[in-house]
């Protein structure tokens, strides 16, 4: 039971931090529109899920 809340918390924090990471990535890509370069950026959160 403990563990599930633990991996819960773990979860929503993987959230917010890729919610983070969108948005700073998206106002940085506005100008630039290198699809290839969010790619490598959003794989190590799936790894820590």
């Amino acid at each position: 039971r403990r563990l599930e809340h633990l991996l819960h918390l773990k979860d929503v924090r993987v959230d917010e931090l890729s919610m983070q990471l969108d948005q700073t990535r998206n106002s940085a890509d506005a100008g630039v529109g290198s699809s290839d370069r969010r790619q490598p950026t959003h794989t190590p959160f799936n790894g820590r899920k």
